[in-house]
């Protein structure tokens, strides 16, 4: 019963492709998002293909994206919906299927952009920079610390421009 539900889960809800310049080269970016809004995002660059696994989504960390979503700018509540507070003071989401999906995509795109930025200034040391800042900055109180601290993870866990040198296993 847990493996069917799991496997709903993971499922594709959504799929697009976008253009991001990424160090002044267009890249092809491909995102997938599953039911749960938990998203992967496939893409080529210099020649070695990465996969960014942007989140994991559950109930608080969903309403935190949500909530900074939605706070970082103004958004078009025809695409992406709206949020708000009932009496008690609680986050309350006024979002479709669809806009979910649309501001996951947007995020997506957030984080091509990031990634572009943190290439741009620590290009030849990129890796050294997404350790930091994930030690460094590990906050993700608002949208724009979330989507650097994610893409520092993003960096961190796809091995992006590392020397993909045979690691030997050294024991004690």
């Amino acid at each position: 019963m847990d493996d069917e539900n799991d496997t709903q889960i993971d499922s594709t809800l959504y799929t697009e492709s976008f253009t991001s310049i990424v160090l002044s080269t267009p890249v092809e970016f491909n995102v997938q998002v599953r039911v749960s809004f938990g998203a992967s995002i496939d893409f080529t660059f210099l020649g070695r293909s990465y996969t960014f696994r942007v989140w994991r989504t559950g109930g608080r960390s969903n309403d935190k994206f949500i909530k900074g979503f939605h706070s970082y700018m103004p958004r078009d509540t025809e695409v992406f919906g709206s949020i708000g507070s009932d009496a008690s003071g609680a986050l309350v989401v006024r979002m479709s299927t669809d806009q979910k999906t649309a501001a996951v995509v947007h995020a997506c795109k957030d984080i091509a952009a990031c990634l572009d930025k943190i290439l741009t200034v620590h290009m030849t040391s990129v890796m050294d920079y997404a350790l930091w800042y994930r030690e460094e900055h590990p906050e993700d109180n608002d949208y724009s610390s979330l989507i650097s601290l994610i893409t520092c993870h993003c960096i961190v866990h796809a091995e992006f421009m590392s020397s993909r040198v045979p690691r030997q296993i050294v024991k004690f």
